[in-house]
């Protein structure tokens, strides 16, 4: 009955994602109410705590008067850990070998897993310690990404810090609170180093900051429908992102797949599209299509080679003006350009804007794509709100706003969008105003797409007189499948891993 009750109330494990700023003490209270309310146990996680029993970060423990010091140290140490191992999901394999600990001191080594217990993992720094987290555990794993307003955060890190140092002046720290926020979101070039803005879009419940009722609200509806809720339908953004998300799979763009789609107020689909190559006659490309001259089938990323062009141009022009230095003579224009792209030591040009450049792309955007889609069939988007995977670039913006498009949701951040830099009078991003005549970009709340199918599948809804169930908290059943035996498995093998890893290194815990 042990394993029977294992598989009907599995072990969870929720992990958080919140940029820095996020106070997610208040998170792990309601989701802690909320699991307690269907009978589970509450073991919390602190992966940043995992670098005291290191003895090479023993000191972390000791920072207790200074925030702002606290939280770089921590970040410091982490990205320190992840290089060292070259392992940008260790601070993950740590908290796997922390689960594995309290499962054994609450019960016999050989014992299956136990039943009733959610482990909240706070937090998430990197994707890769969800990608890794996912296969681990499979559905037992589920990601929680907590979004707040950049200006939010920012302000009330700096009263935090205030407030560590014993001062009620919390502008006097918004400079420190500025650049934590920053190095949080992506600290570095280094592919091991701290990245929350691309763990962040990986979530499977993506919940707004706000009001502690508000919040406990939507981590119920979300508890309901991982274990069973037969009557949770969606709500109009999560179907709506849902469209944007499958039109996003049809695209066969070489950099990355984005989705977008129109809808009226009424939730009536104006216009669907995705990032690829037009096709003569209307549209994009179908797979299929005899007249197929995909990037992918013509071999090559035209902005790619673009970008490189324009590089090598400058160098050129550069070099024949006698503006390269001495030292790099014996360099090639061609060796110039691969060492500031990409070969060099920390390549000057890497993250420049001419690295960044989106004018020379083959693909139609899936914003605009949705929009000429909608105007192919005579539908107006004035007053509608377009649903995109990935916040619209520039280009995109200046016809969303054209368009006659009052609203933008979007699930991930484009960082390299100049849309609110040059379009600060015709939008909004996140909570920056509240002007007339203006079209809002809001970050998306809700479950997410790639979770749609499986929560708002419909189980069983009605007796065999018809009368519609009742669905009872305590006896509900974890809707996903449970494979005890495979997850066990897997983290006896993390943690050979692991101590190998640590060997190999030097490092000692």
């Amino acid at each position: 009955m042990a394993g029977i009750e294992a598989l009907r109330h599995p072990e969870v494990i929720v992990g958080l994602v919140g940029p820095a700023g996020t106070d997610l003490r208040v998170v792990i209270r309601c989701i802690s109410a909320e699991f307690t309310a269907i009978g589970y146990a509450i073991c919390e996680v602190r992966l940043s705590t995992l670098l005291h029993s290191f003895t090479q970060f023993g000191h972390l423990a000791e920072i207790t008067h200074d925030e702002a010091a606290r939280i770089d140290a921590h970040m410091d140490a982490a990205d320190d850990l992840r290089q060292r191992t070259d392992c940008a999901d260790i601070m993950a394999l740590l908290s796997v070998a922390r689960i594995r600990k309290e499962r054994r001191d609450n019960a016999s080594e050989h014992a299956p897993p136990a039943s009733r217990v959610v482990y909240l993992l706070n937090s998430l720094k990197h994707p890769e310690e969800i990608e890794t987290l996912r296969k681990i555990y499979g559905d037992l794993f589920l990601t929680v990404s907590v979004y707040a307003p950049r200006a939010d955060r920012v302000a009330r890190l700096a009263e935090r810090i205030a407030q560590s140092k014993s001062n009620s002046n919390g502008d006097r720290y918004r400079a420190d609170a500025e650049r934590l926020v920053e190095k949080d979101a992506n600290a570095g070039r280094s592919g091991t180093g701290q990245n929350v803005r691309d763990a962040f879009p990986k979530g499977d419940l993506f919940l707004r900051w706000g009001a502690e009722a508000a919040m406990r609200a939507e981590l119920r509806r979300f508890v309901e429908l991982i274990f069973g809720h037969p009557f949770h339908t969606p709500r109009r953004d999560e179907y709506s992102m849902f469209i944007a998300q499958a039109a996003a799979l049809r695209s066969a763009d070489l950099s990355r797949q984005v989705g977008a789609a129109i809808l009226s107020d009424g939730g009536s689909i104006l216009g669907v599209g995705c990032n690829d190559v037009p096709k003569a006659g209307g549209g994009v490309v179908w797979s299929g299509d005899t007249d197929d001259f995909r990037d992918f089938v013509i071999g090559y990323d035209a902005s790619a080679k673009k970008k490189r062009e324009i590089v090598r141009e400058i160098f050129s022009n550069l070099r024949q003006a006698n503006w390269i230095a001495e030292t790099l003579n014996d360099r090639t224009v061609d060796q110039l350009v691969d060492e500031a792209l990409e070969t060099g030591t920390n390549p000057p040009l890497r993250d420049a804007r001419v690295s960044s450049i989106i004018e020379f792309g083959r693909i139609v955007h899936a914003e605009m794509n949705a929009i000429l889609d909608a105007m192919s069939k005579g539908q107006s988007a004035t007053g509608s709100t377009l649903y995109c995977t990935t916040f619209p670039c520039h280009m995109c913006a200046r016809h969303i706003v054209g368009a006659g498009i009052r609203k933008v949701v979007y699930i991930e951040p484009y960082p390299k969008s100049l849309a609110r830099d040059l379009y600060r009078n015709e939008i909004c991003v996140e909570d920056d105003g509240d002007r007339p005549n203006i079209v809002r970009f809001e970050a998306f709340v809700g479950v997410a797409p790639r979770q749609y199918m499986q929560l708002f599948a419909m189980p069983h809804r009605k007796t065999r007189s018809g009368d519609s169930v009742e669905w009872q908290a305590t006896s509900a059943t974890y809707r996903y499948r449970v494979l005890n035996r495979a997850y066990l498995d897997n983290e006896s093998a993390v943690g050979n891993h692991v101590k190998t890893v640590l060997a190999a290194t030097g490092l000692e815990m």
